[in-house]
């Protein structure tokens, strides 16, 4: 789910013909709202669910790309030698790391 998928569900919820503007209708006609408002609230609570699921997942593709950023302006520990020896840099824990992460930024932005 993307930013599309929130603006549509919002638009269901606040639009000129939304569920809001519904319960609102209803409420200027007693009998009317006696039998369709419960159905009324019940489409709020289902959109702001959906609303809520696409503002998640939108949350946790944005914490992706912080943390992909983060370890793009982290300096590679690339090791020299096996990591034994005293002239040796680093370990390499973090280089296969950013070439998996490039990888995958990558492939998302083709997509």
């Amino acid at each position: 789910m993307g930013m599309r998928q929130l603006q549509l569900n919002l638009e269901d919820i606040l639009g000129p013909h939304g569920t809001i503007r519904g319960i609102a209708r209803l409420l200027d006609r007693p009998k009317a709202a006696k039998y369709q408002l419960r159905t009324q609230i019940n489409s709020l609570d289902d959109s702001a669910a959906d609303c809520l699921k696409s503002a998640e997942s939108i949350k946790d593709r944005l914490d992706k790309l912080l943390a992909f950023i983060m370890a793009l302006s982290r300096p590679p520990r690339i090791s020299i030698g096996d990591g034994k020896h005293k002239n040796d840099v680093g370990g390499g824990e973090e280089y296969p790391f950013m070439q998996a992460a490039t990888s995958r930024a990558l492939r998302a932005a083709a997509s």
